[in-house]
């Protein structure tokens, strides 16, 4: 647990300000679906925890769930979504200059590879709903306006979510095979060199 050591006696005065409860968070941000006006969340912690397992919400069209930000750079959390056959993630996350739209395009990666789709409101950057197979149905760059998109939330079976990283390593080890066979000498010339040794 982090503490604070004060030597001196110098008096402090200030503010601190306490970040919200991440596991807190989820479920409020699942059950803003079900409101039938605006909600507005203040305090939602900017965390990575990627053994974050997915709250589900069972709506009348299919399953819904939530992650935080950063939360949609991790194909490992998001692959629970394909396992569990939800089929929309809402992603609220605040972005800056540097990282839009490359943040929102991994975030649309992750949609095709769980087969999920996906809502990511912002608060500065570029807001996205795309559908489980990738196509963006609204985008909204650095705006105050308002974002309307009708998304589905009917999960897709994809190939990542059955099998995950299993093709990345499986090319890993052929790549590696590869080198070994390149840089091993081949029978060829060892045969050729005691032919030439002979003579």
């Amino acid at each position: 647990m982090d503490r604070f050591e004060i030597d001196g006696g110098v008096p402090l005065s200030g503010e601190v300000t306490i970040s919200g409860a991440k596991n807190a968070a989820l479920p409020i941000l699942a059950a803003t679906l079900m409101a039938t006006g605006p909600c507005r969340l203040e305090g939602i912690p900017r965390l990575r925890d990627i053994r974050t397992i997915l709250q589900i919400l069972e709506t009348p069209y299919g399953r819904a769930s939530a992650v935080i930000c950063h939360d949609l750079d991790f194909p490992v959390l998001l692959r629970q979504a394909s396992q569990k056959g939800i089929g929309l993630i809402i992603g609220p996350a605040d972005d800056w200059t540097e990282i839009t739209p490359l943040h929102a395009n991994m975030a649309t990666v992750r949609a095709i590879e769980s087969g999920f789709s996906l809502l990511r409101p912002t608060s500065d950057g570029r807001s996205l709903a795309t559908d489980n197979r990738g196509r963006v149905i609204a985008r909204l760059d650095y705006g105050d306006d308002a974002m309307v998109a009708l998304l589905t939330p009917t999960p897709v079976t994809t190939l990542y979510g059955r099998v995950g990283d299993l093709f990345a390593w499986l090319c890993v080890f052929g790549m590696l095979l590869m080198f070994a066979r390149a840089f091993a000498p081949s029978q060829r010339q060892s045969s050729n060199e005691i032919s030439s040794g002979a003579t």
